[in-house]
């Protein structure tokens, strides 16, 4: 996820569009406390690490795309 995340940003950083660029570096960020958390067995840690990245994605999917008349998505 990690990875997947870098590359989602380095996507928003050649569009030069800054408001989802944060929310990837935010989710990347999560991602690795995630990783970091359950290699380490801490239970809270997950949860909140899940807390973190489920919002930083759900923002940045709720502005940045949208619903296609197929029932697939286009990014704004």
């Amino acid at each position: 996820l990690e990875a997947l995340l870098k590359t989602n940003a380095a996507f928003w950083k050649g569009r030069k569009d800054v408001a989802p660029l944060v929310h990837a570096d935010a989710a990347g960020k999560a991602a690795g406390e995630l990783t970091a958390a359950a290699n380490a067995k801490n239970e809270a840690g997950v949860a909140a690490a899940q807390k973190a990245l489920n919002a930083s994605c759900g923002a940045c999917h709720t502005a940045h795309r949208e619903r296609t008349p197929d029932g697939k998505y286009a990014i704004k």
